[in-house]
């Protein structure tokens, strides 16, 4: 279990600690010591999409959340096998905890925020709120 700033989750497992994916359950988390999740943010319609590969994470081992304006994106990709039953001639996929933090414009309803995981691929789907002009008028003293 580790927290973070919007709360705690118990993502890893025990057989992740014996895959050498180890967390200090004790200590609070810290992004800067997690790998970057990748991601492509971009605007259509009214809405602001960010997209991004989790090959091989199930949408349990993904947590999403919105505070202060930043959405939260954290997960981990657990190995298929056990490190101690097998001699590895060859490790270059990534496996472990990722996260990313996304600020977000002050325009979006964060009230109504859409994630989908489809085949490996995150989608989530963030409205922009209409905001009007509004004209001032000004008094003469």
């Amino acid at each position: 279990m580790y927290a973070t700033q919007f709360g705690s989750s118990a993502l890893v497992t025990e057989e992740d600690r014996d895959n050498n994916i180890s967390f200090d359950s004790n200590s609070s988390w810290m992004p800067e010591a997690v790998p970057q999740l990748t991601v492509d943010m971009y605007y259509r319609g009214d809405f602001i999409y960010i997209v991004s590969t989790v090959a091989g994470v199930q949408a349990s081992d993904l947590d999403i959340a919105v505070e202060s304006g930043v959405l939260f994106i954290k997960g981990v990709r657990r190995k298929p096998y056990k490190d101690s039953e097998v001699n590895t001639e060859l490790s270059e996929c990534f496996w472990g905890e990722f996260m990313r933090e996304l600020p977000l414009p002050d325009n979006v309803n964060v009230d109504t925020i859409e994630a989908n995981l489809n085949n490996g691929i995150l989608i989530v789907k963030i409205p922009v709120l209409k905001v009007k002009a509004k004209k001032i008028q000004i008094r003469v003293s």
